[in-house]
């Protein structure tokens, strides 16, 4: 069975995660006003950002770009073995 691919290009897992929590729409779209039956989304990291752009959302991401500021803060991470984690 042959399927049109439509590529999804993203920055981060927060744009990924809320392509996929509105995907639903973008295939209703597709499906009833471009009349496209057999399709799926192919999501792909975009590696040509540019910088200004990148803007950290992930706890994880957001202590990256802390601790590029004041590497004593992944020092003191270690030291009292402090977990990173995601809020649900």
């Amino acid at each position: 069975m042959f399927f049109d691919i439509i590529e999804i290009e993203v920055v981060n897992q927060f744009e990924e995660k809320s392509f996929l929590l509105n995907s639903e729409q973008f295939s209703d779209f597709i499906k009833n006003e471009l009349r496209v039956k057999d399709f799926k989304f192919e999501i792909k990291y975009s590696e040509n950002v540019p910088e200004v752009y990148i803007k950290p959302f992930l706890p994880a991401e957001i202590f990256k770009e802390m601790c590029s500021n004041n590497p004593t803060l992944d020092d003191f991470k270690k030291l009292f073995n402090f977990e990173i984690i995601r809020p649900e």
